[in-house]
C-alpha cells in the first residue's frame, strides 16, 4: 500500500510460550495466551533518545535508548559491521556490488524481525517494534536509517554471580534455560538450533533469563547419509531422509548445560531456607542428582530428552515448595 511501511502492515502476534505450542512444556512460562502489540514503528522510534553504543556484533551494533524515562535496546545494520566490510572488500571497485552488500547485511536484521514475529516466548528478548524505510545502513539517524528494531532492555548475565545466588533462584533460571530448549524443539517453524550460543548472548529481564540474538537461529540441521560411513550423525543420532534426527536439540540441550546448568545446579544450599522436612530434602536431593548424571552423558549418548529433564526440575521445585 502506498505510503506505508513494513511496520504498519504487520498485525500483532499471539503470545505463545511452551504452555501452548504443542502443550511441549508447561509451568515455567509465566504466560498465558495475550495478544501482544508492537509499541514502536516509524512514526514513535524517532522520538527514542539513543544515550550510547551498547557494542557492535559481526552483523549488527547495539544501541542503548531512552523513551519517556524507559531504557530500550536498538539494534541496526551499520556499515561499519564486519560483515558489510568485508563484503565490500569483495568488489571495492563495483559500486553496484556495494548496494548489494547493503541488502545482504540487511537480510540478517530483517530475519531476527520475522523471527521474533513468529517466536513470541518469553525467553527470546522481547521485540517491541520496527521501523523498515529501505536497505540505508549509512545514516545513525533514526529518521533516515533503513531498517531499526526495538528491544526490551536487559542487565549482562554474570556468571560469576549466579554460583553466589540462592539454590531456588538458580533452580528457578534453569528452569526457564530449559524451557527455552524445549520451545526451540517443539516451536512453530520446527526444532530450531539457537546459533551463536554464548553467554554475551542472554539478557537478564528482571528475573527472567531471555536469549537475545535471534539472527543466527535456524531450523537447518546436520545432513548425513545412511549409505555413506564418512556422513554419519554425531552422538548415534538417527539419520532420517538424509538429516540426523535431534540435532539441533541435541546441540541447544548441550550448550545450555556447558553455559549455565553446571553452576546453576550445583546442589549446595538446596535446603536453605526451605521449611520442610528432611526426607523431602533428600528426594529432591536424589533427584536433582539424577538430572545432572543425565546432562553429564549428553556428548555420549543420542539421548537428549530436554522436556523430562525441564519436567524433573519443575517436581523439585514444586517438592522445595510445599
Amino acid at each position: 500500500m502506498p505510503g506505508q511501511t513494513a511496520s504498519t502492515l504487520f498485525t500483532p502476534r499471539k503470545f505463545y510460550s511452551s504452555n501452548h505450542a504443542g502443550k511441549t512444556s508447561g509451568v515455567a512460562s509465566d504466560a498465558s495466551d495475550w495478544d501482544v502489540p508492537l509499541e514502536f514503528d516509524c512514526s514513535n522510534i524517532p522520538q527514542i533518545n539513543i544515550t550510547q553504543e551498547l557494542g557492535r556484533g559481526v552483523y549488527k551494533t547495539g544501541l542503548l535508548g531512552v523513551y519517556h524515562g524507559r531504557h530500550v535496546v536498538i539494534k541496526m545494520v551499520t556499515n561499519s559491521s564486519y560483515v558489510y566490510m568485508k563484503c565490500v572488500e569483495e568488489r571495492p571497485d563495483m559500486p553496484i556490488w556495494e548496494k548489494r552488500c547493503h541488502f545482504f547485511v540487511t537480510m540478517y536484521i530483517m530475519k531476527e524481525i520475522l523471527l521474533l514475529q513468529q517466536l513470541r516466548n518469553p525467553n527470546f528478548l522481547g521485540l517491541l517494534g520496527f521501523c523498515a524505510r529501505g536497505d540505508d545502513i549509512r545514516s545513525m539517524s533514526l529518521k533516515e536509517h533503513g531498517v531499526i528494531a526495538v528491544y526490551e532492555y536487559g542487565d549482562e548475565v554474570n556468571v560469576s554471580d549466579m554460583k553466589l545466588w540462592p539454590f531456588r533462584r538458580r533452580l528457578d533460571t534453569a528452569i526457564q534455560l530449559l524451557d527455552l530448549a524445549v520451545y526451540a524443539e517443539h516451536s512453530p517453524l520446527g526444532s530450531l538450533r539457537l546459533g551463536d550460543m554464548k553467554h554475551g548472548n542472554f539478557l537478564f529481564v528482571g528475573s527472567r533469563i531471555k536469549f537475545s540474538d535471534a539472527d543466527l537461529v535456524t531450523a537447518e540441521g546436520h545432513r548425513c547419509s545412511s549409505r555413506d560411513p564418512d556422513s554419519r550423525c554425531v552422538f548415534d543420532l538417527p539419520c532420517v531422509k538424509n538429516s540426523c534426527q535431534g540435532y539441533n536439540a541435541k546441540v541447544n540441550l548441550m550448550l545450555i548445560h556447558q553455559l549455565f546448568l553446571t553452576w546453576l545446579l550445583d546442589s549446595s544450599g538446596l535446603d536453605e531456607g526451605i521449611n520442610t522436612s528432611s526426607s523431602v530434602i533428600k528426594s529432591a536431593n536424589k533427584k536433582l542428582f539424577s538430572v545432572q548424571s543425565e546432562l553429564n552423558v549428553l556428548n555420549t549418548t543420542a539421548s537428549s530428552n530436554g522436556k523430562d529433564i525441564y519436567w524433573k526440575l519443575v517436581s523439585i521445585r514444586r517438592m522445595l515448595e510445599n
